[in-house]
């Protein structure tokens, strides 16, 4: 089972990593950089100006960081506690949706019907 898990994340690395370089993502990357930093490009290719400003760019990384991953935490979890509630309470969205449903395809029957006579 240790091996399945090791595939497992060298397909996830590797799928991220394709990702990464896609030519959808690829173009944003400076984009990325100046805004986390709050650097512009050609004080990114100072090496002086980056020495710095190390600790406030490793700030503005982990900051950016951290606020995705709440905010994709946040997402996962709503979604996760809204299909914890529609499987609860499946039996009355199944009635519901029946007596949605059935005035629905009675009319469409008739309008069939009325078209073919």
């Amino acid at each position: 089972m240790e091996s399945a898990h090791q595939i497992s994340a060298l397909v996830a690395l590797g799928a991220g990593l394709l990702s990464f370089i896609s030519p959808c993502v690829l173009p944003l990357v400076p984009s990325y950089l100046s805004f986390i930093t709050g650097l512009s490009a050609p004080a990114l290719r100072d090496r002086a100006i980056r020495r710095q400003q190390r600790y406030s760019i490793m700030l503005h990384a982990l900051s950016f960081i951290a606020g995705f991953s709440l905010v994709f935490i946040a997402l996962g979890a709503s979604f996760s506690l809204l299909g914890s509630f529609l499987r609860a309470h499946l039996d009355l969205l199944q009635h519901i949706g029946g007596y949605v449903s059935a005035p629905v395809i009675v009319s469409s029957q008739m309008a069939i019907i009325a078209l073919v006579h």
